[in-house]
């Protein structure tokens, strides 16, 4: 169990008790808050400005990408993306863009397909493919990343992160304000961060 605090991110596979502006993630159901991700492997239920990310169904809302290997039904200011499809996908403002090919970014939006995902302002670019980033938007890929400012190290090997850069890898992270923390290994979380595992 975990009992969170005000930006503090109460994550595990069982029960959750948090308070606002804290992240929920795992691989059971979720329930949002107010400018949260919620991320897991079932349902989702959304709240304002979050990203409902599985691998079923989403049902949008306010500024909201719908990103799943199925349907998606769309809100305000966003584009409709009957699925995900294999080729080139055209956004919108607030709108997110999905595909296995190549990603245009846009603000406040995330990109997701089938891998990772860490959304809102100051986002990152997740795709299979090729990366153009922007102000405040990581690199991801297979190999290896040298960040900037503002800009998440993403890869399958060692990751040291900066401000408000995440450091996403396989194996141990120690993070800092504001930054996510996503591997397959351990965390240590810090203030307004998801953790994701």
């Amino acid at each position: 169990m975990d009992h969170g605090g005000w930006d503090h991110p109460a994550i595990n596979y069982g029960t959750d008790h948090r308070e606002r502006d804290s992240p929920i993630i795992n691989c059971g159901k979720d329930h949002g808050g107010w400018d949260r991700p919620v991320i897991n492997c079932g349902k989702d239920h959304g709240g304002w400005d979050r990203p409902a990310i599985t691998f079923g169904k989403d049902h949008g809302g306010w500024d909201r990408p719908a990103i799943n290997c199925g349907k998606d039904h769309s809100g305000w200011d966003r584009t409709t993306v009957d699925g995900i499809n294999e080729g080139k996908d055209h956004g919108g403002w607030d709108t997110h863009v999905i595909n296995w090919g190549e990603d245009h970014g846009r603000w406040e939006r995330p990109i997701i397909n089938c891998g990772k995902d860490h959304s809102g302002w100051d986002r990152p670019a997740i795709i299979f493919g090729k990366h153009h980033r922007g102000w405040d938007s990581p690199r991801i890929n297979y190999g290896k990343d040298h960040g900037g400012w503002d800009s998440p190290t993403i890869n399958y090997g060692t990751d040291h992160g900066g401000w408000d850069s995440p450091a996403i890898n396989y194996g141990t992270d120690q993070g800092g304000w504001e930054r996510p923390i996503i591997n397959e290994g351990k965390d240590h979380g810090r203030w307004e961060r998801p953790i994701i595992n």
